[in-house]
Order: C-alpha cells, then sequence, then structure tokens
C-alpha cells in the first residue's frame, strides 16, 4: 500500500541519516564536493516534512554540520545555498552574527528587502546589536530606502551615542 511505502521510506531515511554524517566526516578536508553531498542529504533530511516532529535538530552534530555548510557557502560566495543553510541553523542555535551574513547574502543577491526583513529579526532578538544597525544602514542606502536608513541611524545612535563614524 501506499502508507506501508511510505513509512518503509521513512524508515530507511531514519537508518542512512547517521550513515550520512559518517560519510560528510570521512570526507571534510579531503574532498569538499563530496563532503558537501554527504553533509546537505545530512541536514536536508531532518528538514523535511515528515520530519519536523522529531528531535533530530537538537543532535549537536547536527548543529556542527549545518553550520560548516552555511559558512562554507558563505564564503565561497554561494549565497543562496548560504541563505537555506544559515535559515536552518538560525532555527537551532541563535546569533547575532549568523544575522549579519544571512542579511549579507540576501544583499549580495540584491534581494535587500530581505535583507532588511532579515536585520530586523535580528534586532528583535538582539536589540542593543550596533554592527546590526550598521548592516542594515548600509543595506538601506545600497536600497536607497531612505525611512528604513533613518530608523537604523536612530537606533545605531541611541546605542552607540559619540559614535563618530554615525555624526559624519
Amino acid at each position: 500500500s501506499n502508507e506501508q511505502s511510505y513509512f518503509d521510506a521513512k524508515k530507511m531515511l531514519l537508518e542512512i541519516w547517521p550513515v550520512l554524517f559518517n560519510g560528510a566526516a570521512h570526507y571534510q578536508g579531503k574532498s569538499s564536493e563530496k563532503f558537501l553531498q554527504f553533509a546537505e542529504a545530512y541536514i536536508d533530511i531532518p528538514n523535511l516534512k515528515c520530519f519536523e516532529a522529531t528531535n533530530m535538530k537538537t543532535d549537536p552534530k547536527y548543529q556542527q554540520v549545518v553550520h560548516n555548510i552555511a559558512a562554507n557557502s558563505y564564503n565561497s560566495k554561494n549565497y543562496q545555498k548560504a541563505i537555506k543553510y544559515l535559515e536552518y541553523y538560525l532555527k537551532v542555535q541563535s546569533s547575532n552574527t549568523n544575522y549579519h551574513f544571512l542579511a549579507d547574502s540576501y544583499k549580495n543577491l540584491g534581494m535587500y528587502s530581505d535583507a532588511l526583513k532579515t536585520i530586523d529579526r535580528g534586532l528583535v532578538k538582539y536589540p542593543n546589536d550596533y554592527q546590526l544597525c550598521v548592516d542594515g544602514i548600509s543595506i538601506s542606502q545600497a536600497d536607497k530606502n531612505d525611512i528604513k536608513l533613518q530608523s537604523y541611524l536612530d537606533r545605531a545612535l541611541r546605542i552607540r551615542p559619540n559614535e563618530e563614524a554615525l555624526l559624519v
């Protein structure tokens, strides 16, 4: 039956999942292409809808691998892939620098609206993060969005009232 096939496939994915980590670990530092194939599969499986209710993403190895893929993708300027894995990473490990890298990835693809939304998301979690405000200023300038630019500038000045770079 279709339902049995679905459960069999799900069971096979659960069985192969730890093996994918071993494959990624084996190829790390040896072959970046093979490392990424194993690592991406390892990260993509827990993000399938059928595994949303599991605790797979709480595994420290998951967090380590998703961070490595996100960083590797960003550093190699594969911003589309970086966005995907930075979003996955932010779901399990919040960090102001990850909001910076995510916003920068959107900015590099010319997706200014998404970049500004990312800055705003980061500022909700880290309301006094000066660097996120600076990123917002830069992206607002690139987007020619004077209203957003003023709001980030005002916020940055509240955080660092005597910052000479802002007073010029």
